[in-house]
């Protein structure tokens, strides 16, 4: 059975943007499989990080369900205590972070550019829903803040950059030697 991966948008990015092979679409979804993930992105990085210029390879793996997005009341229905239990986590593992106060009063809709919450949200959901794995090209923040959060819950999430997922699928009979080291950005 497939793991459940979240996906930030920078990585997300970066998949879409391989050149050197006709079909990226293709490729994306190939990777996913060889990986054995359900991938998913946070609600609010979906409204407020992914680019409003369309993009077709991103907008088809929306559309065609190869990522979805759970609403903000999936993630909150998903434990007990639902939204006071995520906006005080959201809230704690932002504090202990970035060493400030949360910026906004509205947790589960606010936003606010520049300041980490993409990454906060995302590893917050990755507790809440269950996820294995978290890709992010951003290593040292996303891996901190998995840190923080194993301290806080004793969960484990596990930050894969594509260099690492190139790792794992080496000798994928679905992925190419080529193909695996344009989607982990290796030298071809």
């Amino acid at each position: 059975m497939p793991k459940r991966a979240a996906i930030d948008t920078d990585f997300l990015n970066h998949l879409a943007g391989i050149r050197d092979i006709d079909d990226v679409y293709a490729l994306i979804v190939r990777f996913f499989c060889a990986m054995d993930v359900k991938v998913i992105m946070h609600p609010l990085v979906y409204k407020h990080e992914k680019s409003p210029t369309s993009n077709p390879i991103i907008d088809k793996l929306f559309t065609e369900g190869i990522i979805t997005v759970p609403t903000m009341q999936d993630i909150l229905e998903a434990k007990p205590g639902g939204r006071l239990m995520y906006e005080g986590m959201v809230t704690q593992v932002y504090g202990d972070y970035t060493g400030k106060k949360y910026p906004l009063s509205d947790v589960c809709s606010g936003w606010q550019k520049g300041c980490s919450l993409g990454e906060v949200h995302s590893v917050v959901m990755c507790v809440f829903l269950d996820c294995e794995y978290l890709f992010s090209d951003d290593m040292d923040a996303v891996r901190h803040l998995c840190k923080i959060m194993k301290m806080q819950t004793q969960t484990s999430v596990d930050v894969l950059n594509r260099k690492m997922c190139g790792e794992k699928i080496k000798g994928s009979d679905i992925i190419t030697g080529k193909e695996r080291r344009l989607l982990s950005y290796e030298r071809t």
